[in-house]
């Protein structure tokens, strides 16, 4: 299974299933059709699904929390072994396994664990990034080792909908940014950004002591709705 947040989605074959494609679980049987979320089989499956939910994902959200509980190990080994079995399963017109009721019961614990009051605070403030050059925790901090990519976000309506705010809008050139701080009063955002041009190998750049300060994090600052933009160090 490919996903991504546009509204056309792809399901492989069961022929060419893999470990990681995944169908997903939306039809009476359980596996959305292939085609367009707008198709209205998808949005007739979804609405069954989601019926007398306390919190309900929105369509692209639920999609994508199906595609993760069906990595769970029992999910899969019931997938292999129909998998195992397709030939007499195909002479029989042996269904895949049916798991709306085991999704069905995700979402019923998803909507209590919603519920918590500890979750109830609105808005949520988070940051997109690349992985940096170096497969270490360590290069996450180290401007010289990123990639180009993500921006600041606000999303509305956290646990229920992707939908989000960048706050960044193509204001800063191509780079990577790195955790951020909502100000005490909540009216200013402060994160840290480098701008990622020219070399990215470190044997390239020069020492530190003669080089530029291009290759390292600098703070930003912000108001909430991303006006304001300007940098403090």
């Amino acid at each position: 299974m490919r996903y991504g947040v546009s509204p056309e989605f792809v399901l492989k074959k069961e022929e060419q299933r893999t470990a990681g494609d995944l169908p997903l679980l939306l039809d009476e049987r359980g596996f959305v059709v292939e085609g367009n979320l707008a198709d209205p089989r998808v949005q007739t499956a979804y609405r069954r699904l989601i019926a007398g939910l306390s919190a309900a994902p929105e369509l692209e959200l639920l999609l994508l929390c199906i595609a993760d509980w069906q990595l769970a190990p029992i999910y899969a080994a019931r997938c292999t072994s129909h998998a195992k079995n397709r030939p007499s399963n195909a002479a029989t017109n042996a269904p895949l396994p049916d798991t709306s009721i085991a999704v069905r019961a995700r979402l019923e614990q998803r909507a209590a664990f919603l519920a918590n009051p500890l979750l109830n605070f609105g808005e949520l403030l988070f940051v997109t990034r690349k992985n940096p050059t170096w497969n270490h925790e360590v290069a996450q901090y180290f401007g010289w080792r990123q990639r180009p990519g993500g921006s600041i976000y606000r999303r509305a309506r956290p646990g229920l909908s992707l939908a989000r705010v960048d706050l960044i809008k193509g204001q800063l050139a191509p780079g990577n940014f790195l955790e951020p701080r909502l100000s005490y009063d909540a009216t200013k955002i402060l994160f840290s950004y480098v701008k990622t041009e020219g070399s990215q190998n470190p044997r390239a750049l020069p020492r530190n002591e003669v080089d530029t300060n291009h290759h390292y994090f600098h703070i930003y600052q912000m108001a909430v709705d991303g006006t304001g933009l300007k940098q403090l160090t």
